[in-house]
């Protein structure tokens, strides 16, 4: 059975946080690698993406709970599970942001290049994912719903 609030599965409450933090703190990790005077603020920015990082996993166990009790009343949902398989993937993407900005900070007086480079890699595949797994979610709810309609 689904943990829900106010009616609503955790889940969709969770990934809206997901979807909104997450890439505003990869913006944030790669700005504060690149702006010199902010580099030494990325050991409390990897903290915070960390923290990211352990609301989406919850957010991904929310998910499996709500498809399971979707499952149990007879639902088909193919696109869920793909979904669910990618969002699977999507605490790698947040891990390596967090290793990135701690790498970041380690590395931000001798080699800042290195840093750079790792924030602003690990935050474009963290957006990207983001970005995907956001979609793959929206279509298994909304798409049949959308199918025909024209908005506009």
């Amino acid at each position: 059975m689904p943990v829900t609030i106010a009616g609503l599965p955790i889940h969709v409450l969770l990934v809206h946080a997901v979807v909104v933090l997450i890439p505003l703190m990869a913006v944030a990790t790669a700005v504060a690698a690149i702006v010199p005077k902010w580099r030494d603020r990325l050991l409390w920015i990897a903290g915070v993406d960390a923290v990211m990082m352990v609301v989406s996993l919850v957010a991904s166990n929310a998910g499996e709970s709500l498809l399971a009790g979707l499952k149990s009343t007879g639902a088909a949902l193919p696109e869920a599970t793909n979904h669910g398989a990618i969002g699977h993937q999507f605490k790698f993407f947040v891990f390596g942001l967090v290793v990135a900005a701690f790498v970041a900070w380690l590395v931000r007086e001798k080699m800042p290049w290195l840093g750079i480079a790792l924030t602003v890699v690990a935050g474009i595949a963290v957006i990207a994912w983001t970005v995907y797994t956001g979609d793959t979610g929206a279509r298994a709810v909304w798409g049949a719903t959308m199918t025909g309609l024209h908005l506009g």
